[in-house]
């Protein structure tokens, strides 16, 4: 029995000290590895870093603020730990890698921080732009170029992922002490409060050499990460917390699949977010799972800071009109860099249409017309009244699963849904969207109770707000309850809120003030003389007018000959209107609304107050209900 007990014993004391030496090893400076600094000095920083990180950037600034503070006294080793979402990370460090064969790493390092956003910017010729920066370095571009394109530098940052994996890294910038552990972009006096301890400890340590004391303290000083904590569980809709919402399938909803299915998947997403992109292959797997009995149904939800996204939503319906949905869907994520940087958005998707074999003519007409625009407002409407918020998010048989979900995640939610939906279909002899309806309602039983919304009165915003001079506005002048309405005359969820605020004003306009603030965003290049032009007839007391003319016309083709047209066909003045559209006078007033807009914490548009009760995007018009309401019971 002693004998089995030592054995046990042996062999619990052998694996520990096995995975105490492989932390160790993963600790200690390789011959590979980058180092600046004085090679004794008694505190070693450990950084592992994504080059395409804004955080590590900053990072990087404490570390240099670092060596300044405690010179001889720390050494730097660097590792590579590019993030998968970072596409262009990957490239730059061996850029870097390269760059060090030369003797340039840090020179390459701090020139890639210094232009960080370039990376992305130059993503379709990544190559050539870190060539460009190291010859501006003066370093060998034929030498620079082999050691980029080599194995070597792949394999050395392979091996740095792995050694920081190891390690429990799972973000960047992450930095080890002497082995102690900082994640993220501390301040200075948080290194200082360990560089300070380390050093006190080394000094105690007599009689060693500084590699040995290194050594020596890593194993002391290495902490295991705390367990990653379970954000996004696999959900089980027989729990109470499940959310769950009925959505219509709606005609023009492009949908993969029969009717009959026992289990639909309602999508709600866009071609510019990277998540919906991911989420695809996991799709397709689960539509070669389930075959028949799975159907997924497309509702398009192009996000405000997507700018590109409504086009791209506009090209996938008008391919689904055709009945040839599928190649397109795969064509727009596939080109989902190039939509962001193509100088002619339309033409792209004609190319992109010719790509999916679709008859040309027919792809055109549809892209741009009304039905489709109005199929995608309807869409966004239902997102926002489902709480889809983000993209991607998803309705299984009504459950709600939000993100793009590991592929089990789908599975588990899928399985529980076909048992459920043959018991309702044995019970209730039902079928197709009578089945499905049916399903939802089940599921609605376990939803949690909705909380009343608390509204967020934030009485600085309506400070701000009230400091407006001359602002154009319809409705009861002396109202107790007012709405500023923050809008950009080339925004597209703009013009979707200016429809929605016309069904409003006519509901209570005896009732309520509604203030329009002049506010446009700086990649919105026409927005601006619109602005001008929309306060020029405002002078002539016709800014209304001019609001719905350039709200009702295509938003991609506003132009001064446009504006003006539209000064005529409204009859207004037309030299006093060239004149005032022109004017400083009008140029202050809207910098001015554009000054108080930011005051009052406006960052994007629509954005809505209503007596200091901030809404922001194209909301359906019960919320606008629910929130007036409230604030005209209040004010009787």
């Amino acid at each position: 029995m002693k004998r089995v007990l030592l054995i046990i014993l042996l062999s619990l004391f052998t694996t520990t000290a096995f995975a105490q030496s492989k932390v160790t090893n993963n600790l200690l400076v390789g011959i590979s590895d980058a180092t600046w600094g004085n090679n004794d000095a008694p505190v070693t920083i450990l950084i592992y870093s994504d080059l395409q990180c804004p955080f590590c950037k900053k990072g990087a600034q404490t570390i240099d603020k670092v060596a300044n503070r405690y010179g001889n006294d720390v050494r730097f080793v660097f590792r590579h730990f590019p993030l998968a979402f970072h596409k262009e990370a990957e490239p730059a460090a061996r850029a870097v890698i390269a760059a060090q064969r030369q003797g340039k790493f840090k020179e390459m390092h701090d020139l890639i921080y210094q232009n960080i956003k370039q990376l992305k910017l130059n993503a379709n010729n990544i190559e050539t732009y870190l060539t460009t920066q190291a010859v501006m370095l003066g370093l060998d571009e034929t030498k620079f170029l082999i050691d980029y394109r080599s194995r070597t530098a792949s394999l050395k940052v392979k091996s740095d992922i792995k050694s920081g994996t190891a390690l429990g890294v799972r973000g960047t910038p992450q930095f080890f002490v002497n082995g102690v552990r900082i994640s993220g972009a501390q301040p200075i006096n948080k290194f200082e409060s360990v560089i300070d301890a380390q050093l006190s400890a080394a000094k105690s340590l007599k009689g060693m050499t500084s590699q040995q004391k290194y050594k020596k303290m890593i194993v002391t000083n290495y902490q295991k990460p705390q367990p990653r904590p379970q954000n996004n569980p696999i959900p089980n809709p027989k729990e109470k917390k499940t959310e769950v919402e009925y959505i219509s399938i709606d005609e023009g909803d492009p949908i993969w699949g029969s009717d009959k299915a026992l289990v639909t998947i309602i999508e709600f997403s866009e071609f510019q977010c990277p998540f919906c992109a991911r989420v695809q292959p996991r799709l397709k797997k689960l539509k070669k799972k389930y075959g028949k009995k799975l159907r997924i149904v497309y509702k398009q939800n192009p996000l405000p800071f997507h700018k590109e996204a409504p086009q791209a939503a506009q090209a996938f319906l008008a391919a689904s009109s055709q009945g040839n949905f599928s190649k397109m869907k795969d064509l727009l994520y596939e080109k989902q860099r190039d939509l962001k940087q193509a100088k002619d958005i339309d033409a792209l998707m004609m190319s992109l249409a010719k790509k999916a074999r679709l008859n040309l003519g027919k792809f055109k007409k549809a892209y741009h017309s009304k039905k489709i625009e109005d199929h995608i407002a309807m869409n966004m409407d239902q997102a926002q009244k489902a709480g889809a918020r983000g993209t991607p998010t998803f309705f299984v048989n009504g459950v709600k699963l939000v993100g793009a979900k590991p592929y089990e995640a789908f599975v588990s939610v899928v399985e529980q849904q076909l048992a459920t939906a043959e018991k309702i279909k044995k019970r209730e002899k039902l079928s197709g969207n009578k089945l499905y309806r049916a399903i939802v309602n089940e599921n609605e039983k376990n939803n949690p109770p909705k909380p009343k919304p608390v509204p967020s009165i934030n009485s600085e915003s309506m400070k701000a707000l009230k400091k407006l001079k001359g602002p154009f506005w319809k409705g009861k002048k002396r109202a107790k309850v007012v709405v500023h309405m923050i809008s950009d005359f080339q925004c597209p969820y703009c013009k979707r809120a200016a429809k929605t605020m016309d069904t409003i004003y006519d509901e209570y306009k005896k009732e309520v003030k509604f203030v329009f603030v002049n506010y446009y965003l700086p990649f919105h290049k026409d927005a601006r003389i619109a602005h001008l032009a929309a306060i020029a007839a405002g002078r002539q007391g016709k800014f209304w007018e001019m609001h719905d003319k350039i709200f009702n016309a295509n938003q991609r083709e506003i132009s001064q000959d446009l504006l003006d047209g539209f000064a005529k066909e409204i009859g207004l003045k037309m030299k006093r209107y060239h004149r005032d559209r022109v004017s400083k006078k009008t140029k202050k007033q809207l910098d001015r609304e554009m000054e108080i807009a930011k005051e009052a914490g406006v960052r994007g548009t629509p954005n809505f107050n209503i007596n200091g009760e901030k809404l922001v995007g194209a909301q359906p018009p019960e919320k606008f209900r629910e929130i007036l309401d409230r604030h005209l019971k209040k004010k009787k």
